[in-house]
């Protein structure tokens, strides 16, 4: 049995980083698009550029937070935890935006994110609508079952202004054999394939979006999760504080 997509680790946007908005101006605010590749490599990993179009609903803002799970306890067990690593990030805005990355570590329990803040405190926008692109590679994402590897992703959280449109493309050595979508409840979602991958196109997105695509076995290698025991990690976990990573 496949597992469950918040069983899979997902990328989340946890908030922006700014003043703070009036209701009226928080109702107003939402993500105009998202586009987000995932580009599985030969070794596994995933070079993933996400692309925001954002209306933050006014002017005098200072940027985003996004926010990567990496661990978390794997299947309910109770005795292992996943792991998702993320290296090489980087951030870049074609409308002007500042885009100083602050990356610090978060833990809550089990669960670790990496927050990349994207945004310049003695800065405010002066336009309430601006563009960001994140890049960074993750390792870990891939999984195989009954000798079949796949690529099982959510690429949105629950903790997201509304999603005008979404478009996600996949692609991967040999192309793909299979793509699905699951978007949430009320979220229109389509594919189209081709010799590199597919195309997942969103519309109305206010919840989880999930793909999956199944990848050409032989093509990619450690299609597996990154597991290690939860009593080896319990003195990481009471011992390494939330720390800074890079400014």
């Amino acid at each position: 049995m496949k597992p469950l997509a918040t069983a899979v680790l997902s990328i989340v946007l946890a908030m922006l980083f700014a003043s703070l908005a009036s209701p009226a101006q928080a109702v107003d605010e939402r993500i105009e698009s998202l586009d987000v590749v995932y580009a599985i490599q030969p070794d596994g990993t995933v070079r993933v550029t996400t692309t925001i179009d954002w209306n933050f609903g006014e002017t005098g803002r200072h940027g985003i937070f996004w926010e990567l799970l990496t661990r978390e306890e794997w299947g309910g067990g109770g005795d292992q935890l996943v792991l998702t690593p993320v290296s090489d990030i980087k951030a870049s805005s074609p409308t002007g935006a500042p885009t100083k990355l602050r990356v610090t570590q978060d833990e809550r329990e089990w669960q670790r994110w990496v927050r990349v803040r994207v945004a310049d405190m003695e800065v405010e926008l002066d336009k309430p609508r601006h563009t960001y692109v994140i890049e960074y590679t993750q390792e870990g994402a891939l999984r195989t079952f009954d000798g079949k590897p796949e690529f099982y992703w959510d690429v949105t959280g629950v903790n997201l202004p509304p999603i005008a449109k979404a478009t996600v493309k996949v692609t991967a050595p040999g192309g793909i054999t299979e793509a699905k979508c699951h978007p949430a409840a009320g979220t229109d979602c389509s594919v189209t394939t081709d010799a590199d991958g597919a195309t997942f196109s969103a519309q109305h997105v206010d919840g989880i979006l999930t793909v999956y695509t199944g990848l050409v076995p032989g093509k990619v290698a450690n299609a597996k999760p990154i597991l290690k025991p939860m009593l080896i990690l319990s003195l990481i976990h009471i011992s390494e504080p939330t720390r800074l990573l890079s400014i």
